[in-house]
Parts: structure tokens; sequence; C-alpha cells
């Protein structure tokens, strides 16, 4: 599900969607052009079906930012190492 999709559902009202959601104004802001996928499900669920959930947009999803995030540090330490010439754990 688009973000726009589900904005435009509720008046272009970021605030509205979150607290139709149960979640902070400030998760909605930090959405991409997706609905997150589980959000999106419920999106579904809640509306029965006026904004639908479509599998197929998340189905070749690349990880969350939040995801991406946690590996950063372990694949630049792990890049800084070969840089230098230096062994994990050595």
């Amino acid at each position: 599900m688009y973000k726009a999709e589900a904005l435009e559902h509720f008046g272009n009202n970021g605030a509205g969607l979150a607290r139709f959601l149960g979640i902070k104004p400030s998760a909605v802001y930090q959405w991409g052009a997706f609905v997150p996928e589980k959000q999106a499900a419920r999106l579904d669920r809640m509306t029965d079906g006026v904004l639908q959930y479509r599998p197929e947009l998340y189905a070749s999803s690349v990880p969350t930012q939040h995801a991406d995030r946690s590996m950063r540090p372990r694949l630049y330490r792990k890049l800084r190492r070969s840089w230098l010439g230096q062994e994990p754990g050595g």
C-alpha cells in the first residue's frame, strides 16, 4: 500500500492516520513511499478492504530502514578491517 493512498483516505492527515492505527504521528512521517507491511495489513482489515494490502508490493522489498541501520556498524568494521589488511578477530 502506498503511503499516499492511506493519507488520502484520511484527508491527507498523517495525525489522523496515526490515531486510527494507534501509533505516534512521528511513525507515520518516517514511512517511505510505502506503508510498512504490518500496518498495511492492519489498514486493510480495519477499513474492510477500502484500503487494500497488496502483498506483491512487499515481495521483493529490501530490509527496513531500522534493519539497514543496525547492519551498518558491522559492515563498516568489516570493510575497515579489509582496508587495513586486518583479519576479523585479529
